[in-house]
């Protein structure tokens, strides 16, 4: 993975000194996503979007918190290819209670149908069981922590904060 920072991507990322940050997001590890787009209804129900990526997929997680319960309301997964993302599959929840294992879960079915839909479309060989094990490899990939990740690059690489 290339990462190349500049003075214009941290004027993006980052609030100017003295200004109050927004729509900045913040890393959660408990959660070991992202969190963005936070906010309140008027009706005091809480939600916010969770953000996962590896180098070959993005995932979007819509959240909310109703009273003392969290659901999922939606997941989106996108292809990354370095320069833009392309929306590959989605699922929506209904009143679904906020279970990891089983958003997890419907991520790996949704990359496996890409995956699957992919291999028949480019005339590929491939068995059901390779393109699972394929497909949990790309979504636990989603799951490394990516500050931790930055940490683990060769210190010619890495963005030196002195």
């Amino acid at each position: 993975m290339k990462l190349e920072l500049s003075n214009s991507f941290l004027d993006r990322v980052l609030p100017t000194y003295g200004k109050q940050r927004e729509n900045i997001p913040i890393y959660d590890n408990t959660q070991k996503m992202f969190l963005s787009n936070t906010y309140t209804s008027e009706s005091g129900n809480m939600y916010y979007k969770g953000l996962r990526f590896s180098e070959r997929l993005v995932m979007v997680e819509h959240v909310g918190l109703y009273k003392n319960w969290t659901y999922i309301d939606e997941v989106e997964i996108y292809a990354f290819d370095g320069n833009q993302m392309t929306l590959i599959g989605k699922k929506k929840f209904d009143k679904q209670f906020y279970n990891p294992e089983t958003i997890k879960n419907e991520v790996t079915e949704l990359t496996f149908d890409f995956l699957k839909t992919q291999m028949s479309l480019s005339g590929g060989a491939g068995t059901d069981e390779s393109l699972k094990a394929l497909a949990i490899e790309i979504v636990e990939d989603t799951y490394q922590n990516p500050i931790e990740n930055i940490k683990r690059l060769p210190e010619s690489t890495r963005l030196m904060l002195n």
